[in-house]
């Protein structure tokens, strides 16, 4: 009897785990596996009262003791799943702010010699800041993108340039923005996106997910 009891309580906790098996979020098979862990743990504390010639006060305090300590363990559990939630939330706003940081220091790099060429121009020579910024980045502009040397590559940043204005469209294709539902300029939805507008007066920076 007791190696069915062992089956039963393995099959009770194992088949819930498995059917909800998430590889992104493990808290869908944990939840289930401890339901039916804790089923199985009732059914068995109150048939072995049952069976066994215990003393009333016994099964009652036996009954109390197990309720007590699903109790604790279903408070437990809900605080390690708030907790993991908010961790994961806190890491996706740390990593949001990190690559923004990033994102425009990428900017930087792309921009201000343009800018600074601009300025140092004679009038004589006067060039437009796009065709400026076309000049010192044409090495780094391929397929339609910028390419920041020593930068990770899952930064896109998609240039439009015009002769007073250059828009940059960087994209950081790890951190997530504040809309899931946001299309990134490089086919991904839900990314960090930040412009950078470059014009004769300077730079300015416009985060848009």
């Amino acid at each position: 009897m007791a190696i069915v009891w062992m089956v039963v309580g393995s099959l009770m906790v194992v088949v819930p785990f498995l059917l909800f098996d998430n590889p992104i979020d493990p808290w869908p098979s944990i939840i289930a596996g401890g339901i039916g862990g804790t089923l199985f743990v009732m059914v068995f504390v109150f048939y072995v009262l049952w069976k066994t010639p215990f003393s009333k006060l016994v099964k009652v305090v036996s009954v109390s003791i197990s309720l007590i300590a699903i109790v604790g363990t279903v408070i437990s559990w809900t605080t390690m799943y708030e907790m993991s939630h908010f961790q994961q939330s806190l890491l996706k706003s740390i990593r949001t702010s990190i690559g923004y940081t990033i994102l425009q220091d990428c900017a930087y790099g792309l921009v201000l010699p343009p800018l600074r060429t601009y300025h140092e121009q004679k009038a004589s020579a006067h060039s437009p800041i796009g065709k400026i910024f076309l000049a010192t980045n044409r090495e780094r502009i391929h397929d339609g993108f910028c390419r920041v040397p020593d930068e990770p590559c899952y930064f896109d940043i998609r240039p439009l340039i015009t002769d007073s204005v250059v828009t940059l469209t960087m994209v950081d294709s790890v951190a997530h923005g504040d809309k899931d539902g946001f299309a990134n300029a490089n086919g991904l939805r839900g990314r960090l996106q930040v412009s950078a507008v470059l014009t004769e007066k300077g730079v300015r920076y416009e985060r848009q997910n």
